[in-house]
């Protein structure tokens, strides 16, 4: 039985690389004679080893290739996991698993699917085979090429989704939501909850040069409350901080009606 580590190695990074080795069989007499004298008998403890090391640079190289110019492809937001929770013993098992069991196969499937790609585009594009007569092999390698590729899709977000549950997601960032401020009435009372989302809870202050409309104040948990004394337009600027210590700025205009 495989461990996690040898699952990891020879199929998520060794089959993709023996692929993409294999296909560099045109330019290379070298790796054309390996692949030959391995399916013979003539196959020696030195060529299965030429022929595993190779396919696991091949392999590595590929992986990289993924990691840089696939993963975006599939994934355009990638969830920001709450990794300081890996300090708990728990959490630390739960997230070697699930790289073992679900980012693993992505790493097959994505690797599989560039590995097959370099392999088309060698045969049909470089050394200049003529797809027409291999029809049915060239349209096997489309379907193939086109299944890998959503089942890449598929299996990198089922990994997001279960590192997710597992490692929570980083609270997004601080940020005020209320906008435009409607308008008072001189005389009348005045009150109106102030929104901002992160991490609560929040404090409120206004900033140093700034003045509320006069008869007006700002309450620190998010609210401006009070009996406008003055018709006219005031500028401000408010000022939120979260429980992290993080804080947001935006100005606001309050007009007060006759």
């Amino acid at each position: 039985m495989l461990s996690e580590l040898d699952f990891g190695t020879y199929i998520a990074f060794f089959l993709p690389g023996v692929l993409g080795l294999y296909a560099l069989i045109p330019f290379s007499k070298r790796v054309a004679e390996l692949f030959t004298q391995v399916v013979t008998k003539d196959t020696t403890v030195g060529a299965s080893f030429l022929l595993l090391v190779g396919g696991l640079v091949v392999g590595t190289v590929i992986s990289g290739l993924r990691a840089v110019w696939l993963d975006g492809l599939l994934i355009w937001h990638k969830p920001k996991f709450n990794f300081r929770s890996l300090a708990a013993k728990d959490t630390r098992a739960a997230y070697k698993d699930a790289i073992a069991n679900t980012y693993r196969f992505y790493q097959f499937y994505g690797n599989m699917f560039l590995a097959l790609g370099f392999y088309v585009v060698v045969r049909y594009a470089l050394v200049g085979v003529d797809y027409r007569g291999e029809k049915q092999l060239a349209g096997l390698d489309a379907i193939v090429l086109v299944g890998l590729l959503l089942q890449a899709r598929k299996s990198l977000k089922s990994t997001y989704d279960v590192l997710g549950q597992i490692l929570g997601v980083e609270p997004p960032g601080l940020s005020v939501v209320s906008g435009g401020l409607p308008n008072g009435k001189v005389g009348q009372s005045y009150k109106l909850p102030l929104q901002a989302k992160g991490g609560p809870p929040f404090k409120w202050t206004l900033t140093a040069g700034s003045a509320l409309p006069n008869g007006m104040t700002l309450d620190p948990c998010g609210g401006l409350s009070g009996v406008p004394a003055a018709e006219g337009t005031a500028t401000f600027t408010l000022r939120v901080e979260d429980a992290s210590g993080a804080s947001q700025s935006k100005e606001f205009s309050l007009t007060i009606d006759k």
